[in-house]
């Protein structure tokens, strides 16, 4: 719970439904995962956008996504405390869909959007063809490239994601209209003071 950890801790908690769930029964879903984690979330992000869950990315529709959106706000008002909402997209979205699901949004009080979930993909080990999502520098453009473009269409605060392997990386998302990042595959690769690092050099030029 929430009251066992420290007071400046943040958790986000990622959305997702089961893979058996139909698109039409998604919104039930989703509400009752944050049902479950009303009492320690300080944001919730619906993702449907994960390469993982089969059929998952159909719900990046507004006839699905608006349904979910609302379900979850639905759960959010229980609590006492204000737990922001956003929406977490595929980089392969192209730039009329991206505009459909902005203009679907507005209205619906999310707190923002996040730009982008991982590539979806397959590769082949040892005889064996597995699918799921690329990260890391294959991401980068096309991570940067649906930023800009949703900046475009819409002042909400854009968490950008994906991709972000270098302080440069980090400035490039800054400039072009992010108002937060988040580092995965970076952080590993630069070995665990990345973040450290990250923070004193953006500190320099911000």
């Amino acid at each position: 719970a929430k009251k066992h950890l420290p007071v400046d801790f943040t958790v986000g908690m990622n959305l997702g439904k089961n893979k058996v769930t139909k698109d039409e029964d998604a919104a039930l879903d989703y509400a009752k995962v944050a049902e479950s984690f009303l009492d320690c979330a300080d944001y919730f992000v619906i993702n449907v956008s994960s390469p993982n869950t089969p059929g998952l990315r159909s719900l990046q529709n507004p006839k699905f996504l608006v349904p979910i959106v609302r379900s979850v706000h639905e759960v959010i008002q229980k609590e006492a405390r204000l737990i922001p909402l956003y929406v977490k997209l595929a980089p392969e979205l192209d730039e009329k869909v991206l505009k459909e699901i902005v203009f679907a949004l507005k209205g619906e009080n999310i707190a923002g959007l996040v730009l982008t979930n991982t590539l979806s993909g397959s590769y082949i080990y040892r005889g064996t063809e597995y699918s799921g999502g690329y990260s890391g520098r294959p991401l980068t453009e096309l991570s940067l490239q649906r930023l800009k473009e949703v900046r475009s269409m819409t002042s909400l605060p854009i968490m950008s994601v994906g991709g972000i392997m270098t302080v440069q990386d980090a400035r490039e998302r800054f400039a072009a209209g992010a108002t937060q990042i988040q580092i995965y595959t970076g952080w590993i690769y630069g070995e665990p003071f990345f973040v450290r690092k990250l923070l004193r050099d953006l500190s320099k030029s911000l």
